[in-house]
């Protein structure tokens, strides 16, 4: 039975193979444009009660309050040592102290702190500095992500170095350059 109904339509599409473009096209288009006026609905808040994930989640909420919202690393790319005692480090200490300041970031990791802590790659041209939100990504405003952005990439473009900013706030804001 219903491999005769699609056979029969495959007849029917092959038969008539330009209206069924054309209606393919027009569906395309009309999802689209209803799409880019309403715009896609996401949402990143997700409860699976019952699941190791969610008492995961739960025991992360209770103890560690802002760790269950991942971390926004600031990168810093150098073609010199990032950890060279000059402009470079000094741009990345910078940028550290400035990020404690803004709002809704519960912590920053320094990462000339603690060398074992791993936040400068073994060549030297890399450092990262993790940035724990107060806030879900369900719940990150486009605001604050800029804000985090923006101040986490100033010093160390700034410097010369090619600086990005990853995670939460990374997704939020999508590309930027």
């Amino acid at each position: 039975m219903l491999g005769r109904m699609l056979h029969s339509l495959g007849h029917v599409c092959v038969r008539y193979r330009w209206l069924v473009i054309i209606l393919w096209i027009v569906a395309i288009i009309a999802g689209s444009l209803v799409i880019g006026r309403v715009g896609a609905l996401t949402n990143n808040n997700l409860s699976l009660p019952g699941t190791g994930s969610q008492a995961a989640t739960d025991l992360l909420t209770d103890y560690f309050p802002p760790q269950q919202n991942g971390s926004s690393p600031v990168v810093f790319y150098s073609e010199g040592k990032v950890q060279d005692g000059g402009k470079n480090q000094q741009a990345i200490t910078d940028t550290y102290n400035a990020l404690k300041k803004v709002k809704h970031v519960y912590s920053v990791t320094d990462p000339f702190a603690n060398s074992a802590a791993g936040l400068v790659s073994k060549d030297g041209h890399y450092a990262f500095i993790p940035v724990l939100l107060d806030v879900s990504s369900g719940t990150l405003s486009e605001a604050t992500a800029q804000s985090v952005f923006d101040v986490g990439v100033k010093e160390g473009r700034a410097a010369g170095m090619k600086v990005d900013v990853g995670g939460v706030v990374g997704s939020t804001l999508g590309t930027q350059s």
